[in-house]
């Protein structure tokens, strides 16, 4: 256990989850957590002039680098600002934690005007995120965080949210961190596995489907591996873009609701392997699997 304040608690977990940039437009229900930025040279705290900003910034920088993305906004119409960007990361499985002020911890549910006070502000971003959460004491900040990471980590990435009111920022109390969460990772069904590997053995003219989930899990290099062994072309859904080098002699690029080279290479296909797709409205027309193609869905 460790003393300090709320403010300092925010900034300690994050640095304790590796978290090294953080976007945020500053506000008076945060600047207890703007107080704890100061002094410290770990995190990197980029200013932006609309909240908006703070979370697409945050998506961009969780796509670029695979790391968590950290917005921090003002309550109220801060978090109805971001919820904008945090739509966009939700659609796209990206893994970006919003960090929200609230009111006064004793003005949370009052409806009495407080500053930027919107009830509740949590029903707004619950559609587009994982897991929310708020901290209603110094010591709950730390587990929040952790628990919001750890969502954010384990099966589908999708944003998360955690806040705090202004008056617990301020407070000192003790605050313990547990060893920063793992990703969860999901064993596949090797009978499954060796069925689909048959299907790809006998297959005269495979095709590969590759979405945005071979960027995520950082499979590209084992995805243009098993092209590459199979002969199969590749065709990317926009999130996948990325899964195959575009100059690859394999690469069909990308395919959009029926457009594009896919449209003549996926009815010719006899094996279809789609891998880290849901298999949306994009693959729809030329681009849908027909009966009797076979579908491998990973």
């Amino acid at each position: 256990m460790v003393q300090m304040t709320g403010g300092e608690a925010v900034v300690r977990t994050l640095r304790h989850e590796g978290v090294d940039t953080v976007f945020g437009m500053p506000g008076v229900q945060i600047m207890h957590i703007y107080d704890a930025f100061h002094g410290q040279s770990d995190i990197r705290l980029m200013t932006v002039r609309h909240e908006q900003t703070t979370a697409y910034m945050a998506d961009g920088y969780a796509r670029v680098t695979g790391k968590p993305g950290v917005a921090l906004v003002v309550p109220g119409p801060g978090v109805q600002n971001a919820s904008a960007a945090l739509g966009t990361a939700y659609s796209g499985s990206s893994p970006v934690l919003l960090l929200a002020g609230q009111v006064e911890s004793y003005n949370v549910g009052e409806d009495r005007g407080a500053l930027h006070e919107i009830n509740d502000q949590q029903d707004i971003i619950r559609p587009v995120t994982k897991w929310c959460g708020r901290a209603n004491s110094v010591s709950e900040i730390a587990p929040a965080i952790q628990e919001a990471m750890r969502q954010m980590r384990t099966g589908r990435p999708r944003p998360t949210e955690m806040e705090v009111s202004p008056d617990i920022l301020a407070m000192t109390g003790e605050v313990s961190f547990a060893p920063p969460s793992q990703p969860e990772l999901q064993a596949p069904d090797w009978d499954d596995i060796r069925q689909a590997a048959a299907l790809l053995r006998g297959a005269q003219k495979p095709l590969i489907w590759a979405g945005g989930g071979v960027i995520l899990s950082e499979a590209a290099r084992e995805l243009t591996a098993l092209a590459e062994s199979l002969g199969a072309p590749v065709a990317t859904t926009n999130e996948g873009k990325g899964a195959i080098p575009e100059d690859h002699r394999l690469a069909l690029g990308t395919g959009y609701y029926g457009h594009g080279a896919s449209a003549w290479a996926v009815p010719k296909a006899d094996v279809i392997l789609a891998v880290g797709t849901r298999m949306t409205t994009q693959m729809t027309g030329l681009n849908a699997p027909q009966m009797p193609q076979k579908l491998i869905h990973l």
